[in-house]
Formats: C-alpha cells, sequence, structure tokens
C-alpha cells in the first residue's frame, strides 16, 4: 500500500496551510481591533484621524494576499470572512454619520454575503448611537438614525434566499427587527416624556 506517499503528501500540505495560518492570524485580529477604534471613534464623534485609519486597514488587508485564504481550498475556518464583514460595518457606519450614504460592496472590495453580515451588524450600532442621542435628548436626530435603521433593514428582509446560500443571515435579519422594534418603543417614548415636560413647564410658566 502506498499509505506513507499519500500521508506524507497530505501533511506537507497541511504544513504549508497551517503556515499560512499563523502568519494570517495577528494580521486579522489587528484589524479587527483598528474596525472597533473607528466604530468607537465616531461615537465619540472623533472623526479626523478615521479616514487615515482607514487607510491603514486596506494596507492591512491587502497584505494577507500574500497568505490568500482562497488558495486553501475550502480546508479550515475562513478567518477572513470576519474581518471583510467587521471592515464593512465600520466604514458603512462612518459613510452613513458622514455622508448620509453607503459604500457598496463593491467599493469596499468584499463579496456580497460578507457584505450583508456587516450591514446587518451596523444596525446594532446605530441604536447605540440613537440611545446616546436621546441621553442628551437629540431627539430629532435619533429618528434620523432610526430611520436609517429601518431602510436598511428593509432591504436587508427582502433578500429571500436560502441558508445554504446565506448562511445564519435569516436569523441575523429576524433578531434586528426585534432590536428595531425596542428602538422605536424608546424613541417614542422619549418623545412622549419631553412632550409632558413641555407641557408641565408651559403650565407652570402661567401659574
Amino acid at each position: 500500500m502506498n499509505l506513507d506517499t499519500i500521508f506524507d503528501d497530505i501533511k506537507n500540505h497541511l504544513d504549508k496551510l497551517d503556515e499560512k495560518r499563523e502568519r494570517i492570524l495577528p494580521i486579522t485580529r489587528e484589524i479587527v481591533r483598528k474596525c472597533s477604534d473607528i466604530i468607537k471613534n465616531i461615537h465619540r464623534n472623533e472623526l479626523t484621524d478615521i479616514d487615515s485609519k482607514i487607510k491603514e486597514i486596506k494596507e492591512l488587508i491587502a497584505s494577507t494576499k500574500e497568505y490568500a485564504w482562497d488558495t486553501l481550498q475550502g480546508i479550515g475556518k475562513n478567518y477572513m470572512g470576519i474581518v471583510y464583514q467587521e471592515f464593512t460595518e465600520a466604514v458603512a457606519f462612518y459613510h452613513l454619520i458622514t455622508e448620509k450614504t453607503l459604500p457598496s460592496y463593491a467599493e469596499l472590495e468584499v463579496n456580497p454575503y460578507e457584505y450583508l453580515l456587516g450591514l446587518s451588524d451596523l444596525l446594532g450600532e446605530l441604536k447605540r448611537m440613537i440611545l446616546n442621542k436621546i441621553r442628551i435628548d437629540d431627539i430629532e436626530t435619533a429618528e434620523i438614525l432610526y430611520d436609517y435603521m429601518e431602510s436598511i433593514h428593509e432591504y436587508l428582509f427582502g433578500l429571500d434566499y436560502p441558508s445554504g446560500l446565506l448562511p445564519g443571515f435569516r436569523k441575523k435579519i429576524d433578531k434586528a427587527r426585534a432590536l428595531i422594534n425596542s428602538t422605536l418603543e424608546i424613541i417614542v417614548s422619549s418623545k412622549q416624556i419631553r412632550d409632558l415636560k413641555d407641557t408641565l413647564h408651559q403650565s407652570t410658566q402661567f401659574q
């Protein structure tokens, strides 16, 4: 039997893949960390250096091409998938807040699936910003952000494809619906409380 030859060849192939994995892991962790930093900066309205940070991330992503995970022939975990998803979320959030537009998946150089997962995660960051706006009584901006949430979810929900094509996507969108409903309840409640305060304030002025 030729088992020695077969398994020597397999081990050689897996050793090369493992070497790629070891080289790509620190890069992917750095990219995810930088994407998280961008999101934090947006929430803090610290927007000055974000363009340069996005450029740095793009350079890091480009550096992974040397160990391109698509050459792994379906073996092992796709470590770049989460990278593209986080990158989409961060850059889309930045564009939406600063330019009121979204970059396309082609502009971000990610595939449609990773792009859709990134947009679905963006909804959570929009809710977080809405809560911060309500906290400072900026309900008007909160309502604008809510409209963004609703519009993005409407388009995501309209993609009725099987889980075999978009694994995990439908579950994310179903959870996002509950997120949007709870956000709307918070906005409506905040408006009612503000209106009540205004009414009470006006009544005391006439006394």
